[in-house]
């Protein structure tokens, strides 16, 4: 059995203790190091080199960005996750592009912590919700039954083929609140299994033109320099 270590930032002494602890009672999980200050990370993850980092949001999602970019640049077999209390759909994007692995809340169990931890190590994408229940749960916390029971079929077909990687495009253009609704999580779908997501119709038809390109053999490249020339 292969051991996960863990590389952990919290600003409180008790939580890297308690983190220390638990851990050692996993036989897979091993506590490689903690510090309380974000400016510590990246040199101890340089010199650890943990297959996880568990980050707390104390350092404020701009610096966040930052070390998450870091982290993979400077160790790319370390995963970052975020350890949170509270995180914005449009914030759980950015720090997913950023390539966080795993976005974990401070009140769940520590079971799921633990499930996390090993997800993450093991080279998998860990988000709270199930994908085959995301679409039902976030209607129910909204309180508005705004999506069909077909629309919501459509949103589980997609979230399932989204990650058995049946689905390597999607291409979801939405209008109105019912096509923002949907568009919410088939999008946070697609970032979790790193699958290409247009929105806009022009991306739509490029996108339709590369793919007839592929077909026929014969896509072209050009510089952005050259395609501005031209329609300039």
């Amino acid at each position: 059995m292969k051991t996960i270590s863990v590389v952990a930032c919290d600003t409180q002494p008790i939580v890297l203790e308690g983190l220390a602890r638990v851990l050692a009672d996993s036989p897979d999980l091993a506590f490689a190091g903690g510090t309380p200050s974000a400016g510590e990370v990246l040199p101890l993850v340089n010199q650890l080199r943990p297959k996880v980092v568990l980050l707390d949001q104390s350092p404020g999602l701009k610096a966040l960005l930052h070390l998450i970019a870091s982290i993979r640049t400077s160790s790319p077999v370390s995963q970052p996750v975020l350890w949170v209390n509270e995180l914005t759909d449009s914030e759980c994007f950015r720090v997913l592009q950023a390539g966080a692995r795993g976005i974990i809340r401070k009140n769940l169990p520590v079971a799921a912590l633990l499930d996390c931890l090993r997800a993450v190590g093991s080279g998998s994408v860990w988000l709270e919700n199930s994908l085959e229940g995301e679409a039902t749960s976030v209607v129910q916390r909204r309180g508005v039954p705004r999506l069909t029971p077909r629309e919501r079929e459509i949103v589980r077909y997609v979230c399932h083929g989204l990650k058995n990687k049946e689905i390597h495009l999607v291409i979801n253009t939405p209008v109105g609140r019912r096509g923002q609704d949907d568009d919410s999580y088939i999008r946070k779908a697609a970032i979790k299994h790193r699958v290409p997501y247009i929105t806009t119709l022009a991306a739509a038809k490029a996108a339709a033109k590369a793919i007839e390109a592929i077909r026929q053999d014969k896509l072209g490249v050009q510089s952005l320099q050259d395609y501005h020339a031209k329609l300039g």
